[in-house]
């Protein structure tokens, strides 16, 4: 691994994305069948934090000159795209599109309230 990824910052930060990343993939079945109104506005702020999370790492990876962290924006990308996110959108506004994604979510949720 680079140098890049032996920063602490950047351990800390992929260290907190991964919890992040576990409790919303054990949630994920919930929210899908038992959640009650509550449980689902906490598990979209989860997506929100991790995509906030994801946000900057994204930026630290942007700035940098380290080959691996640059390889890694690439990765970012193909996983978005295997996800169904359009593949002509830049990191940038696959984050934008996620965001508008939990609002409308959030604004389905609060109709059926």
């Amino acid at each position: 691994m680079s140098d890049f990824f032996d920063s602490e910052i950047v351990k800390e930060e992929v260290a907190a994305i991964s919890a992040l990343q576990q409790r919303v993939m054990q949630s994920t079945l919930g929210f899908a069948t038992t959640f009650d109104y509550e449980e689902k506005k906490h598990y979209m702020q989860l997506l929100k934090d991790l995509f906030e999370k994801q946000k900057i790492l994204y930026m630290r990876f942007s700035l940098s000159d380290d080959p691996d962290a640059r390889a890694m924006i690439d990765r970012m990308k193909i996983v978005a795209t295997r996800m169904g996110i359009p593949s002509n959108l830049s990191m940038l506004e696959i984050f934008d599109y996620l965001d508008q994604k939990i609002k409308n979510m959030e604004k389905a949720l609060d109709t059926r309230k």
